[in-house]
């Protein structure tokens, strides 16, 4: 289906508000969302989604040549970019049957279309990555302290990506704090939250009956 050429685009619309609080002497605190993306894959329908990826690169891309832009008051010294998602969906590769949590796969045939299947039409449990860019962006990485895994009765890891994770309120804290004490130094030393699990499943469950078993996540 054809874009509308009415409807200004997400880099427009960046733009639009880039140059609207450039103006502001205190700085300026931007969340840009490609919303069309969730509607997409609700509707598993990957030539919208990707569509829209690119929609939402180019957008990214404009405000980093805006910052990057003599006209604007903020630079990478003192602006903080973060690129992520609130969730993920169900695309995976065409043999995610037999291969678990395969990754869509690059065009085989041809077509200019990658290879995929879907998994339904609803949201993932996957962690979804968070990229950053600029003041702050390797404290923004730091936050990354638990661990993507399921316990056990007995605490052990059974299950899980095994990645290191940080959750959107750990985030927003941290980002509360720098517009507070912009010079504040890094985080706290960061809660060992897989001992706690293991510490909690250990203290509410005690013991499965025999013959069968019993898992807790340590994942929010």
């Amino acid at each position: 289906m054809p874009r509308l050429q009415t409807s200004p685009t997400l880099t427009e619309m960046s733009l639009a508000a880039l140059n609207k609080l450039n103006a502001d002497p205190d700085g300026l605190y931007l969340m840009i969302e490609g919303r069309a993306v969730d509607r997409a894959e609700h509707a598993n329908n990957l030539g919208r989604t990707i569509e829209d990826y690119i929609e939402f690169n180019a957008a990214v891309q404009s405000v980093i040549d805006y910052v990057n832009s003599p006209g604007s008051k903020a630079t990478f010294e003192d602006t903080l970019l973060i690129v992520t998602a609130d969730h993920d969906h169900l695309p995976f590769g065409p043999e995610c049957e037999t291969i678990p949590f395969q990754r869509v796969q690059e065009d085989r045939n041809g077509d200019g279309v990658p290879e995929y299947q879907w998994f339904g039409k609803g949201h993932s449990n996957q962690l979804v990555p968070p990229f950053a860019t600029g003041a702050g962006a390797d404290q923004v990485l730091n936050l990354a302290t638990r661990v993507d895994s399921v316990f056990d009765a007995a605490g052990h890891s059974i299950a899980g990506s095994g990645r290191s994770y940080t959750d959107q309120a750990e985030l927003r804290k941290f980002l509360l704090g720098q517009v507070e004490q912009p010079d504040a130094a890094a985080p706290e030393a960061p809660v060992d939250w897989n001992a706690i699990a293991a510490q909690v499943t250990r203290a509410s469950c005690p013991g499965p009956p025999r013959g069968q078993s019993r898992a807790s996540s340590a994942s929010t």
